[in-house]
């Protein structure tokens, strides 16, 4: 179960598998873009999660290695009734390949 930095825990949080299907396109900069192409869903929380300012994407669902950290557009705060969720679409992860 994570753990907040004082030790406290996080209310059912935990990691979501990105196994959904991903389509390719292009984002408005006309980068190579992979959108998820279904819901991503997490437990309602048991208690509060707190403001969520960031998104990190791991390579295992506890531990592992920190791949990728993004801050959100619009920093959420997750109560108890909510059930934190990204709806097809919406999660973007670019491509830029800078040449010298």
């Amino acid at each position: 179960m994570a753990r907040r930095k004082d030790g406290s825990h996080w209310g059912s949080y935990a990691r979501r598998s990105l196994d959904v299907n991903w389509r390719a396109g292009r984002n408005s900069k006309g980068h190579l873009a992979f959108y998820n192409a279904a819901d991503v869903v997490f437990p309602q929380p048991t208690a509060s999660w707190g403001v969520v300012t960031h998104l990190g994407i791991f390579d295992a669902l506890t531990a592992g290695n920190l791949l990728l950290l993004v801050e959100v557009t619009v920093p959420k705060p997750v109560n108890v009734d909510d059930v934190p969720n990204f709806v097809a679409g919406s999660l973007e992860f670019s491509i830029v390949i800078v040449l010298p």
